[in-house]
């Protein structure tokens, strides 16, 4: 299997569309303020300490240590599961676009309150220089790419983000709000690099060990007895910068929620992190919930209590019930998209596919969270499903996201 990293397209979506990398758990990721240099209003002297708010944010979600999972301090180090020549290619040009962002950026808040000059042409010219010859330097030694079995090497991947990066400076204007634009576009894109990179190397390193390790013994390959042959599995990442409902809201718009009905079941609710921010964007959206709270009754009241507006509309239902038990409440093929986000062990995950899988329509969605280092476990499950799809290819996306077109 090879995993592409491309653009979506909606006339190609089955063909173009990390670990979630990108902060464990969700507590703060958008109660943060800004994120976007449109939040921070007219530019201008008042609008500075904004924009120093959203530097720190986007620096701190740019973090090259975030491959294997959000706590570096406590975590495997990640030359545990790339050699060197991975490794090192990827820290270089990832510190490199770090500190070029950062460059542009502060250029961009320097010109808040005065005019552009030459200088500052010259400056951005040599700094963009640096960046490409630093980094180009790293890139180009990499040589020929030897694909692994499952997924593109990661100095193809290297490659596509430092060609992506370079195309975000063309024709860029000196003045403070194409750069602040351009810088936060970069951040975004070094974001994309991380979690990219993340799930190459979890592809090529840990799924490909599990692989090997499983090889022909006394005649069985017991890995392709349990889960089928997962080298015949194709896998597509794509860019879809942001958290889980971030990608959900681009599933959704996929299925046309902004004009239709469409039905939706979560399970794993939690917090309702997910559902709410989904049901708010969408006035169309039914959603079913199914999450038991064992031994919480305070969140499942305060669940309830936060989304009564959607309660009394008729377009939520929470189930206080385990995953399969939920599912008996919905009827066959009556859903647009599930999405899976419950209990992550290998037996839990495959139950819930089971049990859901025939309440998506034809043509919907199949979709879950943690296709992570995290949890290799809901990979594993994964991979073991997709030899049923129509297509046998896992769509992959930021924030350990994965889901099926059935």
């Amino acid at each position: 299997m090879r995993l592409q990293s491309r653009h979506f397209f909606l006339t190609q979506w089955l063909l173009s569309l990390a670990a979630a990398v990108l902060r464990y758990p969700d507590a703060g990721f958008e109660s943060r303020f800004p994120l976007h240099v449109d939040e921070c209003g007219p530019l201008s002297a008042e609008a500075l300490p904004c924009l120093q708010r959203l530097r720190e944010h986007l620096l701190e979600d740019g973090d090259c240590n975030r491959v294997i999972c959000d706590n570096i301090k406590t975590s495997t180090p990640v030359e545990m599961y790339a050699n060197e020549t991975d490794w090192v290619p990827f820290k270089n040009f990832c510190g490199h676009l770090q500190e070029f962002f950062l460059k542009v950026f502060d250029l961009g808040l320097s010109l808040v309150e005065r005019p552009a000059n030459a200088q500052d042409e010259v400056d951005l010219g040599g700094d963009l220089s640096v960046f490409a010859h630093s980094s180009r330097s790293w890139i180009d030694d990499l040589g020929n790419d030897d694909a692994p079995s499952y997924a593109n090497s990661t100095r193809s991947v290297l490659r596509w983000h430092f060609g992506e990066a370079l195309k975000l400076m063309e024709s860029v204007a000196i003045a403070s709000n194409e750069l602040l634009s351009t810088a936060a576009a970069m951040a975004r894109r070094l974001q994309l690099l991380i979690e990219n990179f993340s799930v190459t190397l979890l592809l090529n390193y840990h799924i490909a060990r599990l692989e090997h390790n499983g090889r022909v013994i006394d005649g069985k390959n017991h890995v392709h007895e349990m889960y089928g042959d997962v080298s015949t599995i194709s896998v597509v990442f794509h860019e879809i910068p942001g958290k889980r409902w971030d990608t959900l809201s681009f599933l959704l718009d996929h299925l046309r929620a902004s004009e239709r009905p469409i039905a939706m079941a979560e399970i794993g609710v939690e917090a309702a992190n997910t559902s709410q921010r989904l049901l708010e964007r969408l006035p169309l959206l039914s959603y079913t919930g199914v999450d038991p709270y064992i031994n919480n009754d305070g969140l499942y009241e305060d669940v309830l209590n936060r989304l009564s507006p959607f309660l009394s509309e008729g377009r939520f239902v929470l189930h206080r019930e385990k995953s399969v038990d939920g599912s008996g409440h919905v009827d066959e093929h009556s859903m647009d998209l599930v999405f899976l986000d419950a209990r992550h062990d290998y037996e839990a995950v495959w139950q819930d596919m089971a049990a859901w899988h025939r309440k998506v329509r034809r043509g919907g969605i199949l979709s879950g969270h943690d296709f992570s280092w995290m949890f290799p476990t809901v990979a594993m499950a994964v991979y073991k499903a997709s030899f049923s799809t129509p297509d046998r290819t896992i769509h992959l996306a930021p924030d350990g996201m994965w889901w099926f077109q059935l």
